[in-house]
């Protein structure tokens, strides 16, 4: 017996930045307070690889923020 998977078209490199930038969007338009902070937090949690704590995320290149920044964004 055979076992047919679907397999999606590969997507051209144009429409997956488009759907990237619409999620970073949507993502950006959940956080109310302290959108920046909380967005570039994302991305350093999303890039960096494991930290011991929290404030080490803002040595990240993509945390362009002092650490302080860290703990106001999630208080």
């Amino acid at each position: 017996m055979a076992v047919v998977a679907s397999v999606r078209p590969p997507k051209r490199f144009g429409q997956t930045v488009a759907e990237l930038a619409r999620f970073r969007q949507a993502l950006l338009g959940c956080f109310v307070w302290r959108a920046d902070a909380l967005f570039e937090l994302t991305d350093a949690v999303l890039a960096a690889g494991p930290v011991p704590s929290l404030p080490h995320l803002s040595l990240d290149p993509l945390h362009r923020r002092g650490h302080g920044s860290v703990y106001a964004a999630l208080a």
